[in-house]
């Protein structure tokens, strides 16, 4: 039961700690199911460069960052940690999980995988840079041309019937990356035409599933919903290295709600996947009528009806300015209590969407472990449930 993610600060975003428990537990449920025996499977996707992508993490309302020291291009695989992730552990709630492996001089992998051993001792990590596939990327090169062919066809496919397809394709460009200068080297997608015979060899999206599961007895895979998409294009990839296709598993989709955020539900009457609505402002705001002006209004009105029979000019006069002035500072009042309550709702659904929706993303793509001190959604993992399911701390 295999899933995977890029190595990232702290794990990176929820959704990484998401697949490997549903891994985990579908492996369980599989081997129950089956009486065959299942393990669950993490890939570390280490052959990856983009270190834009893993060098931060956000905890809470922070924004933590680390540089990935790497020469551009380089594989994630040769990432040291250095001095700055001291201060990075010092602003996490709870660092002593992180602090035994995110430490000066650690590699990113080894720090990475550490603290998913220790989360869950059953997983087994995968690192494709110690595994190499020289055969599967010897074939990916010399078949270049007809692969494209199988995956440009299987493409026009999707979209005929209205899919997006999700990796895009180059007509005769091989599906593996080079490095010239060997593995520690900066890798470069091949294009057409290009037939490398010495150097390295790394995976593209589209060649990662082929290796992967050239080298493991994958019966499953476990990803998200852009994830499990490209598999749409793969049937034929599949086919060609004479490979069954895995049966594909939803990861669990969680929201987690800390005792703020259940607070902040109760008093505005509502539910966590609310939070999620783009109007919830508007929707909670109450429909005020009358208006403070309105109000002023109907007070002077009513004063001029009760005092249109006195017969006394002046006294009608003061009467009726003194009123006014006492029309006006309710008037003044109701407005600020008004404001006041519109203020204190703002806030209110404002840190509301920060903890279930920030940024306007699903909580799993955004918050990373560490917002959330103990958290362990291992017992709630569903197998094969695509449901969010909402986890009260």
């Amino acid at each position: 039961m295999v899933t995977g993610q890029q190595i990232g600060l702290f794990l990176g975003p929820l959704y990484s700690v998401y697949k490997a428990a549903t891994a985990v537990a579908c492996a369980r449920a599989l081997e129950l199911e089956t009486g065959v025996r299942c393990r669950p499977v993490f890939w570390l996707q280490t052959e990856d460069h983009d270190a834009e992508e893993i060098d931060h993490v956000w905890v809470g309302a922070r924004r933590l960052q680390v540089p990935v020291r790497l020469e551009p291009r380089c594989s994630v695989e040769h990432a040291v940690l250095g001095d700055e992730i001291t201060a990075a552990l010092e602003q996490l709630p709870d660092p002593a999980l992180w602090a035994q492996h995110y430490r000066p001089g650690a590699r990113w992998v080894d720090a990475f995988a550490g603290v998913m051993r220790t989360l869950f001792p059953s997983l087994l990590l995968v690192n494709p840079c110690e595994h190499p596939a020289p055969g599967v990327h010897a074939r990916a090169l010399a078949e270049a041309e007809p692969l494209s062919a199988l995956l440009l066809e299987r493409s026009r496919a999707l979209e005929a019937q209205g899919f997006a397809v999700q990796v895009p394709v180059k007509p005769g460009a091989p599906l593996s990356f080079h490095h010239p200068e060997g593995a520690r080297g900066p890798r470069h997608r091949l294009d057409s035409g290009a037939r490398p015979t010495s150097g390295h060899f790394s995976t593209s999206a589209l060649l990662r599933p082929i290796v992967q599961d050239t080298l493991l007895p994958t019966a499953a895979i476990v990803g998200g919903p852009g994830e499990l998409n490209y598999f749409a294009q793969l049937s034929g990839l599949y086919q060609a290295f004479d490979l069954p296709m895995p049966m594909l598993v939803p990861r669990a989709r969680f929201r987690v709600i800390d005792v703020a955020t259940r607070r902040l539900l109760d008093k505005l009457g509502l539910k966590p996947a609310d939070a999620e609505a783009p109007d919830l402002l508007s929707r909670l705001r109450p429909q005020v009528e009358p208006s403070p002006e309105a109000i002023e209004k109907q007070l002077l009105d009513a004063a001029d009806a009760a005092l249109v029979h006195v017969p006394l000019p002046d006294a009608v006069k003061r009467t009726r300015g003194t009123i006014a002035r006492a029309a006006s500072r309710v008037a003044g009042r109701y407005r600020r209590h008004l404001d006041t309550a519109d203020t204190v709702l703002a806030e209110r659904v404002t840190k509301l969407q920060a903890s279930l929706f920030p940024h306007g993303e699903p909580q799993e793509r955004v918050m990373g472990l560490p917002t959330f001190p103990g958290l362990d959604v291992l017992p709630h993992v569903e197998p094969w449930s695509t449901q969010v399911k909402d986890v009260f701390l």
